[in-house]
């Protein structure tokens, strides 16, 4: 029998408490709510809905209305054969688990051609274009070691606010821990590593991410070159190959003066643009202003 599993053909991002999927073949727009999300993350081809009850610690009639309308709106592979997880479930059944069925809501939307898409302004322009043909580096203001919120939700908070690129991936350019580095960020983010990156005015920084993070070849343009930033320090907690360093202003969550973070040069194309050592975790107001530098794709 078939285990549910994600189509390959989707592009997911997640974006503050739901989950958008991206269905470029059929140009439609998906939004999953946490409920619907946790689902569609176990649909790997191996887990039962059974066993995703157990890990979700959910009752299967959710699982099952989770799975329905996630097949409804064809975000999963289905053999010719009738897949077993696919029940009616009775209105008993939906009355049974009340109101944590509901929560398994999708939303979707038809995304414009781009024709369509200049006379319906209604429709956010981002979520219409094609797959990005730049990773573009953008800022997005000035703040101090405590980013955003804290930490790497807070500092991509910042960024997907900021984000006037057009495209749909938004993340912040700094490590924060160990697990969660720049040079990691293809892995942990799907960064694109074959793409050139250049600044939001479309000057080129460098030919690629692998030559975006190899400390023996010099940037095309610096980050202020580029207009990526008027500033001349901001924040990045990485060395010149994008590993983490020690200091980090504690994962980013902290201001203080007892405190550093490391900061990069963006008046530089030489291997300190990303590491020049470390500040003041309480800087980023006054004379000495640091930046919070983006990428989107």
């Amino acid at each position: 029998m078939t285990n549910p599993k994600k189509s390959q053909s989707l592009h997911v991002e997640n974006l503050n408490d739901e989950l958008s999927v991206y269905d470029w073949q059929r140009q439609q727009m998906h939004s999953l709510n946490p409920t619907a999300a946790s689902v569609f993350e176990l649909c790997d081809g191996k887990t039962s809905p059974e066993k995703m009850a157990v890990k979700l610690d959910a009752p299967k009639e959710l699982v099952w209305q989770s799975l329905a309308e996630l097949d409804k709106a064809k975000l999963l592979e289905v053999e010719a054969e009738k897949a077993f997880w696919q029940k009616d479930i009775s209105r008993r059944q939906f009355l049974k688990v009340g109101s944590a069925v509901a929560a398994a809501a999708i939303v979707s939307i038809m995304l414009p051609s781009p024709a369509a898409a200049q006379s319906a302004p209604a429709v956010p322009t981002a979520t219409a274009i094609p797959p990005a043909a730049n990773i573009v580096m953008y800022s997005a203001g000035h703040t101090d070691g405590a980013i955003g919120t804290g930490g790497r939700a807070g500092a991509d908070a910042m960024c997907i606010n900021a984000n006037a690129t057009g495209l749909p991936n938004a993340h912040a350019f700094i490590s924060v821990n160990v697990n969660d580095e720049i040079r990691d960020m293809p892995g942990n983010y799907t960064v694109p590593t074959a793409l050139p990156v250049v600044g939001p005015t479309g000057t080129a920084i460098a030919n690629n991410w692998t030559e975006l993070l190899n400390p023996a070849i010099a940037l095309t343009n610096s980050l202020r070159a580029a207009s990526v930033t008027g500033e001349y320090e901001w924040w990045i907690g990485s060395n010149s190959s994008g590993a983490v360093q020690a200091e980090t202003c504690l994962g980013f969550t902290n201001n203080t003066g007892a405190n550093q973070g490391g900061g990069g040069d963006a008046n530089t194309t030489a291997a300190s643009w990303l590491d020049n050592g470390a500040k003041s975790c309480d800087q980023g107001a006054g004379a000495l202003t640091f930046d919070l530098i983006c990428i989107a794709y």
